[in-house]
């Protein structure tokens, strides 16, 4: 009886052993969605951008490249063109030609351009600076706040939307 009953179990065991190796395993559609594994992991991030000379100068406190981004924390940039170009922010997230900066965003240059944002996204193709969150941008004594804005740092034009702007003038007829 003892014999009988082993008998059954293991033909039981068995159909069920073939029946599962026919079907594809229920995991392999988990480990087939979006997984976010970092590739590498940077700390003290110091790169140069090289040409005939330096042009460029990226820090960072750290960096994580995955297969379709780079992250890189307290990031700080210098680029040396015929205008000086300075950005900083809390995070800088590079994906394809857009490197967005996020949390305390600021950009300035050497032509006394000086705008903040929550989110500032630089375009390496075109080199177009933009927001599309509020900022305040000043010029010297100049203040502008506004809700979007856009920089072609190439021909030096600026188009913003939503803006209220304080330009100071001065007065001819003043000695000031």
């Amino acid at each position: 009886m003892v014999i009988k009953i082993f008998y059954v179990v293991i033909a039981i065991f068995s159909v069920a052993m073939v029946f599962l190796s026919v079907q594809t395993p229920y995991f392999e559609e988990m480990f087939k969605e979006n997984l976010n594994v970092s590739n590498l992991e940077m700390q003290g991030v110091r790169d140069y951008q090289v040409g005939e000379k330096i042009t460029g100068e990226f820090r960072a406190k750290n960096g994580i490249r995955y297969k379709d981004r780079d992250e890189f924390y307290e990031f700080d940039a210098v680029i040396l063109d015929d205008i000086n170009h300075t950005i900083s922010s809390n995070l800088a997230v590079k994906k394809g030609n857009d490197i967005k900066f996020s949390g305390s965003a600021h950009y300035r240059n050497s032509d006394e351009i000086d705008y903040k944002s929550e989110q500032i996204t630089y375009n390496l193709k075109n080199k177009i600076v933009r927001s599309d969150v509020p900022y305040t941008l000043t010029q010297g004594e100049n203040k502008v706040t506004g809700e979007k804005i856009s920089y072609d740092t190439k021909n030096k034009k600026t188009n913003s939307k939503g803006i209220h702007a304080w330009y100071y003038t001065q007065d001819k007829n003043s000695s000031n």
